[in-house]
């Protein structure tokens, strides 16, 4: 295996990390089940990278130049606003689908709390899973965490069926204080509880 590296997130990253997003996070979001492949990601370049700030909050990982996954971090009071302009594309979704799938994006938000630095997303290439590239986007996220003297905590949020993520959260010193449930999440996503989990730095 090669050197994994990461760097910062480029613009010419951007339709990579929305692959990694659509394959991690967005089939699993039922109301845009409805949508091509091509549809979603159209709808993901167009509506998580629309504003300029966004760009800051990711770093991807490199496998021999490849960008094989990604981490997104936020700290408290990072803002972005989505707006999306692909008028025909809002069209095509549908209102109804539309709606909801705001109401699902709206309830999985996460208000980042004081003093943590916040994993809002980690995705990992599907044929490059298993060879440690989780692990050193966390680690990378602990030493930004470290870096800085405002943070004290690193945190995350995790689906319960996503038992893999939970182990590998739980081996490098992250632990779950709370489990949240949420029938709007049930409803739109097929979520039944998340784990909120914490590491102190």
């Amino acid at each position: 295996m090669g050197i994994i590296s990461i760097r910062p997130m480029k613009k010419e990253d951007i339709s990579l990390v929305s692959h990694l997003i659509f394959i991690s996070f967005w089939q699993k979001m039922l109301p845009l089940h409805a949508l091509t492949e091509e549809e979603a990601l159209r709808l993901i370049e167009g509506l998580m990278f629309s504003d300029p700030r966004s760009m800051g909050y990711y770093s991807v990982a490199t496998l021999d130049d490849k960008v094989v996954g990604m981490i997104k971090l936020k700290e408290f009071e990072d803002k972005e606003d989505f707006i999306f302009n692909d008028h025909k594309m809002l069209l095509k979704i549908g209102v109804v689908k539309l709606i909801k799938a705001g109401i699902l994006l709206s309830a999985l938000d996460t208000k980042v709390q004081k003093g943590h630095l916040y994993v809002e997303m980690i995705a990992i290439d599907e044929g490059h899973r298993g060879q440690g590239i989780g692990s050193k986007l966390l680690e990378f996220a602990t030493n930004r965490g470290k870096s800085r003297d405002n943070i004290r905590t690193i945190s995350l949020h995790v689906i319960e069926k996503n038992v893999k993520a939970k182990a590998l959260y739980e081996r490098i010193g992250f632990r779950a204080i709370r489990s949240q449930w949420n029938s709007v999440v049930k409803g739109l996503g097929g979520i039944r509880k998340v784990y909120f989990m914490v590491k102190d730095i």
